[in-house]
């Protein structure tokens, strides 16, 4: 299981680099293209710290900077690396509480699960938008990045 999401997350930052290069290109000034991609990073770094059992202080609708970006993306690809490696147990239960103060539990693989799919549903929206600017759209799915990266069975 842990092959398995060191795979999701390979194939998570290398999607997300090709969203921000094509913002960097195409769509640098656009507000909402940078909330969803904002979205996409405030809300990883918050179930990051729901999975480390930390205070969830993250606010996951906050615009942040371009600049801001690419470091809580770097900084999201850091601790979610580190936490994977660190891992044996994914069936292990997660107690947090949500932003409404409601306390859920579920179990690693729920939420890494969960984090992952919340990222592309975002990146897909992203791309929609970026329409708007070009027809040489970035192409994130999972299955062109397994392609390109030998990751075939």
């Amino acid at each position: 299981m842990k092959s398995h999401f060191l795979t999701f997350f390979q194939y998570e930052a290398w999607a997300n680099e090709q969203i921000l290069q094509a913002i960097e290109r195409y769509a640098i000034h656009d507000q909402q293209i940078l909330k969803l991609f904002s979205h996409i990073l405030s809300a990883q770094a918050l179930w990051l710290q729901r999975l480390n059992q930390q205070s969830t202080l993250t606010n996951a609708w906050q615009v942040l900077r371009l600049e801001e970006c690419k470091l809580q993306m770097h900084e999201n690809q850091d601790e979610l690396l580190h936490f994977l490696q660190n891992t044996e147990n994914f069936q292990q239960p997660v107690t947090y509480q949500n932003l409404k103060g409601e306390t859920f539990t579920n179990s690693i693989y729920e939420i890494l699960t969960h984090l992952f799919n919340h990222s592309s549903y975002h990146r897909g929206q992203i791309v929609l938008c970026l329409k708007n600017y070009t027809q040489d759209l970035p192409v994130t799915d999972m299955i062109f990045y397994l392609r390109k990266n030998g990751k075939q069975t």
